[in-house]
């Protein structure tokens, strides 16, 4: 009987020590390819994001057909300087409203799209990358979509400024698999409008390229201080 009991005694400790041992090579493999699931589902969540975006911002400035003069008017004095660059408000918030909705009703179908990883690309082996089963990636959108305008100048030469009006798309992603839930933040910039401004521009002005809508929240003192 005691030797039974013994016998028992051994096998539950082997049991317990083998147990213990999975535990630590599950936690090993978990410590490795955690990473790597994350960093892979990330990228490729953000790639599907960053298409769907160019899709919807290029498609609303097709249908637009934004010209310069729709959103800008330089104003010139008699000596051919700048007096000041006057923002249309009213064409800038609309087109502006316009591309947040297009880009939002997209990316609420983000999930409706079929991404994975294979399980030998996260393996890390080069050898086995592609390989095996596919894990399953969900990808949505975290919140809205933060629409923000930018008016950037450049020198083009003798006399002359590239004045271009760039909107920037920001946004918030959540990649999904069985086990992990990564975010990240996709952004991206668009040229809606540009031209090459001829004459001497004041060393300082200040341009207002949002409306009260936005509060005013932006506003670029170019050359001052």
């Amino acid at each position: 009987m005691g030797a039974n009991i013994r016998k028992k005694h051994k096998i539950g400790i082997k049991l317990i020590g083998l147990a213990l041992f999975l535990s630590g090579i599950l936690l090993l493999i978990d410590v490795r390819v955690r990473p790597i699931i994350e960093k892979t589902a990330v990228y490729q969540s953000k790639v599907l994001a960053t298409r769907i975006i160019n899709d919807a911002v290029y498609s609303e400035l097709e249908n637009e057909s934004v010209n310069y003069g729709d959103l800008v008017t330089i104003v010139y004095n008699s000596d051919n300087s700048i007096s000041s660059i006057e923002s249309n408000m009213v064409n800038i918030n609309r087109i502006k409203s316009r591309i947040t909705k297009s880009v939002n009703d997209e990316l609420c179908c983000l999930d409706e799209h079929d991404l994975s990883i294979s399980l030998g690309t996260v393996s890390g082996f080069e050898i086995f990358y592609n390989q095996g089963p596919l894990i399953p990636i969900k990808v949505q959108p975290e919140g809205y979509v933060e629409a923000i305008l930018i008016s950037s100048f450049e020198s083009a030469g003798i006399n002359q400024t590239l004045h271009r009006i760039i909107i920037e798309i920001k946004t918030e992603i959540s990649a999904i698999i069985p086990g992990y839930t990564s975010s990240a933040t996709v952004e991206t910039q668009f040229v809606m409008a540009e031209t090459v401004i001829v004459g001497t521009v004041p060393s300082t002005y200040t341009h207002v390229i949002t409306g009260s809508e936005d509060l005013i929240s932006q506003i670029n003192d170019y050359g001052a201080g």
